[in-house]
């Protein structure tokens, strides 16, 4: 992903459940997403729309984003979903 002006993106996560968006040429911060309950394992980038990330978590969940957005598109979880630690992502690109 970029910020617009063609900056490539580096998303960071870990141990707080919180991503972070950063202009990886300037280093500011372009967004902070919150809502996992526990420490991220993992993150990948769609493979074709990469506003679109994933992130695993701890918390027996996976997380849709959008990352130009800042919102939390889908949450995969839920009573017959994961019963443990996701620790790792990965998406097809179809």
């Amino acid at each position: 992903a970029d910020c617009g002006d063609g900056a490539p993106l580096l998303v960071v996560a870990g141990l707080k459940g919180v991503l972070k968006v950063i202009n990886a040429v300037t280093f500011e911060m372009q967004a902070i997403l919150r809502g996992h309950g526990s420490d991220i394992d993992d993150v990948t980038v769609h493979p074709v729309d990469t506003n679109l990330i994933l992130s695993a978590s701890k918390d027996e969940s996976i997380r849709l984003w959008n990352i130009k957005t800042s919102v939390c598109i889908a949450i995969f979880a839920g009573e017959k979903g994961h019963r443990d630690d996701v620790l790792s992502i990965d998406i097809h690109p179809l």
